[in-house]
């Protein structure tokens, strides 16, 4: 927090906004409400973000005007180090995709089939997307009412009416530790009541 004071201090462009102990989704939709440009992203304080992760997701979206999100590949870590695999090589249907042409940096998923391919294997975690502020406004923020989880229901919700962009590479590394949400040896419990309440629903809108 003391670093962001700085910035804000320095640059009006920054602003450090405090939310006391109010859950990740209020915390993500307070930011958009405050947020003021074109493009939003979101980055929780102990991952790393990679250089070039907001540039080569802002080139995307700027090159394929019709797509209102774009995400990228990201590397789980420990203090041990890096794990083995990328997260997409863990997702066997994505990782099919994007083999296609490996040559290629990027790929579209049509919506039907992203939603085919989240059902199964959750490709995506919030530090990964960034997106069109105008979607927000078809969609709808984050659901305040899931305490993990929310992140997969936001982008499903996505992709029930548009295209979602991949982007072939590792825009950041995600810390694993044991207070992680998705940490099931510590969560067990709210992460499979808040995994059930998000699939319930999406069950309601989804049609397939």
């Amino acid at each position: 927090s003391r670093i962001v004071k700085e910035y804000s201090e320095r640059d009006n462009r920054c602003k450090y906004i405090y939310l006391h102990n109010s859950g990740v989704s209020t915390a993500r939709n307070n930011g958009i409400l405050h947020a003021t440009g074109e493009f939003i992203t979101f980055f929780d304080a102990d991952d790393i973000m990679l250089p070039h992760k907001i540039a080569a997701q802002i080139e995307f979206l700027m090159n394929h005007p019709d797509i209102p999100i774009v995400l990228t590949d990201y590397h789980n870590f420990t203090h041990n180090g890096e794990y083995k695999q990328t997260h997409f090589m863990t997702c066997p249907q994505l990782s099919k995709l994007i083999n296609t042409d490996p040559q290629k940096d990027s790929i579209v998923i049509e919506p039907a089939k992203a939603r085919s391919i989240l059902a199964v294997e959750n490709f995506t975690i919030a530090d990964s997307p960034l997106l069109r502020r105008e979607v927000i406004t078809q969609v709808g923020k984050f659901d305040e009412g899931l305490k993990a989880c929310e992140d997969f229901e936001f982008t499903y919700r996505i992709a029930a009416k548009y295209q979602i962009g991949i982007l072939n590479c590792v825009g950041f590394k995600r810390r694993v530790h044991g207070n992680n949400m998705s940490n099931m040896s510590r969560n067990t419990l709210l992460m499979l009541q808040n995994y059930i309440k998000s699939r319930s629903k999406l069950l309601k809108a989804e049609q397939n």
